[in-house]
């Protein structure tokens, strides 16, 4: 359950009942003195006072009213994050973090960072403009420059932030917001609602926004355009989903931009109902699992999905889909697509197919539905006046069966690799680290500690493989060492493990396999279950979707404490009350199985294929619905 909901419940009343107060307070007070007194002590509760703290590279900035707004500006001056929230939802500079941003946002440059990429309000000329010069101008103002141009960030205003824009260049240059697929609607203040994205000429817009709790009107002046989807913008951009809004400053232009936010009216949320009939999750990701840049053996083609080594997550036992997304440089008429290789469960067709295309993006899509199997061959071709003018191959591609894995050091490459790594024997095991896909080969790319031994994984994937003869996707997040309040929502670890999990979008993968427990076991069993069962939901009401968990049950610690009951009893509880399914019972693996804490190269072997005999009754009991 939220952790806000209690106070949430108790505290929306009271602001409802202060704003009515503070409208008709020289009516309700008689006594000048007492109106005074009453006047000044609702509008201090209810003004937006403004709150910075510098954190390391970050600068967070809080402002209280209604929406309370919580934003982020980075080391080079982006405005990375931009949340407004009910006032219950905010406590000393920290947002609840199951609320969505209303940016699209991955901190840093893009081909730096490997937990996203668009960098929500920056500068843009023909690449990222940083703005490394910031000053905390007064309590309330904060100015990122470069000798390229200059962003003003103003929070003085209650329900707003204000943003002056300054280009010193001799270039016109772009003021760019990549805005998160949680704003699902925008109009004009004379123009019908629609969906986003969207491409229109307008300068002032009024975006909405499913914010979970509540939903947001944004108003933003002083704009040029609004744009997307985001095929591309430069090649080291890559979503290819999102919305764009835009201004373009010619040299020497300094330009006032404004965003206000306020609720949704009840007539507001009515037609946002009717036009987006959905619950919009809270920071859905792209479709794809996007890479850190395009791919292409053509450089007139950026392809974004699929990847070689890519592996697409089967939606019954004999099919599933290839997700195809990119765009083209030059013009063409028309683009298809086609697969060949072999598959398990029946033929493919070989011909080639069409993909529809955005001509204003020179953007491309298609979703081919295909038997589950692998390696296939995609091969991608634009054509253009009756000339091939783009083309490329992606050599392997799967749709089989892919799993996230988290915990501490056993779940991720701390296990003794000996003489040689483990890597897959059957070929057909990827795994994928955030940024791209590869062969498994320990060390396993994409954990959140960077380690560099040996892991389980392969030999999970290759028993996996031999039981059901489609490819294998693993993508490992784990951070060695770490308790199970490391998890807990908002903290780095717990972002790291939902920006893989969004990467993948909803469904995009069978489970997540949880092995974690050894840094636990002198604390309690309820406080184990508790923290654990926080986080379960908060990376299914995060994610959007009923992310199946698999809880291994773990507490092994040295040869003479093997087990704690207080540990595998909270983990069993979670199985029992349906919050996790049944993993393996790792401590039963000791002796030479062991190399200290963490697994034996002969006790890695053994722990993968324990886990893929628990995922394997799982796929069965699931397989035999769908008969």
């Amino acid at each position: 359950m939220d952790q806000w909901v209690g106070f949430d419940t108790l505290i929306e009343p009271l602001y409802s009942v202060i704003r009515r107060v503070k409208d008709n307070a020289p009516y309700l007070c008689r006594n000048f003195i007492c109106r005074i007194i009453c006047l000044g002590f609702l509008l201090q509760t209810l003004s937006g006072e403004t709150t910075i703290r510098q954190e390391k590279n970050l600068w967070r900035i809080s402002q209280s009213g209604e929406p309370s707004i919580e934003s982020q500006i980075t080391e080079d001056g982006s405005l990375a994050s931009l949340r407004f929230l009910k006032p219950s939802e905010i406590y000393n500079l920290m947002p609840n973090a199951h609320r969505p941003d209303f940016l699209k946002t991955g901190i840093g440059l893009p081909e730096q960072n490997s937990l996203g990429g668009s960098r929500g309000i920056f500068f843009w000329q023909n690449q990222p403009v940083p703005l490394h010069k910031i000053e905390k101008l007064d309590a309330q103002t904060i100015r990122a420059s470069s000798d390229k141009g200059e962003i003003v960030y103003d929070f003085s205003s209650e329900q707003a932030v204000n943003i002056t824009a300054i280009n010193k260049s001799v270039a016109p240059m772009l003021l760019l917001m990549v805005l998160d697929s949680t704003v699902a609607a925008v109009r004009a203040t004379d123009a019908d609602l629609e969906k986003t994205p969207t491409i229109r000429l307008w300068p002032e817009t009024i975006w909405y926004q499913d914010g979970n709790t509540a939903h947001w009107r944004i108003e933003i002046t002083g704009g040029d355009r609004i744009w997307g989807p985001a095929s591309e913008v430069g090649t080291p951009w890559r979503e290819g989903l999102y919305q764009v809004w835009e201004a373009k400053l010619q040299p020497g232009e300094t330009r006032e931009v404004s965003i206000h936010a306020s609720r949704m009216t009840d007539e507001a949320v009515a037609e946002y109902k009717a036009l987006i009939p959905e619950s919009i999750p809270a920071r859905r990701a792209s479709q794809i699992a996007f890479p850190l840049a395009p791919q292409a053996n053509d450089n007139s083609l950026s392809l974004y999905s699929p990847k070689d080594y890519q592996v697409f997550q089967r939606t019954t036992q004999t099919q599933g889909s290839i997700r195809i997304e990119g765009s083209f440089r030059n013009d063409f008429d028309h683009a298809e697509a086609r697969v060949t290789g072999r598959s398990a469960y029946g033929s493919i067709p070989e011909e080639w197919m069409p993909v529809e295309i955005d001509s204003a993006s020179h953007g491309f899509s298609a979703k081919l539905r295909l038997s589950a199997g692998g390696w296939y061959q995609v091969e991608i071709r634009a054509w253009h006046k009756g000339k091939i003018v783009a083309q490329t191959v992606i050599e392997h591609v799967g749709i089989g069966e892919v799993f996230v894995t988290c915990g501490q050091s056993n779940s991720t490459n701390y296990g003794a690799t000996e003489d040689a790594r483990n890597r897959t024997q059957t070929g057909l095991v990827a795994s994928f680290g955030g940024g791209s896909w590869q062969l498994c080969e320990d060390p396993l790319p994409g954990s959140c500690d960077g380690s560099q031994g040996g892991s389980p994984w392969t030999f999970f994937g290759d028993a996996m493989v031999r039981r059901y003869k489609v490819p294998v996707g693993i993508a490992i997040t784990g951070q060695g060492g770490a308790p199970v309040q490391n998890w807990t929502p908002g903290s780095f670890p717990f972002l790291w493990l939902m920006a893989r999990i969004n990467q993948f979008g909803p469904r995009g993968f069978r489970a997540l396999l949880w092995h974690q427990g050894e840094s636990n076991v002198r604390q309690s069993t309820d406080f184990y279950y508790d923290t654990l069962k926080e986080i379960i939901e908060a990376t299914r009401q995060v994610a959007g979707w009923e992310i199946p968990w698999m809880v291994a049950q773990t507490s092994y610690h040295n040869p003479k404490e093997s087990s704690f009951a207080s540990t595998r009893n909270a983990q069993q509880k979670l199985w029992e009350d349906g919050f996790a399914m049944q993993g393996p019972d790792t401590d039963t693996l000791t002796g030479a199985d062991r190399a200290g804490i963490h697994l034996s190269t002969r006790g890695l072997q053994k722990h993968g294929e324990m886990w893929a005999d628990c995922i394997s009754n799982y796929l069965d009991e699931s397989f035999k619905s769908e008969k």
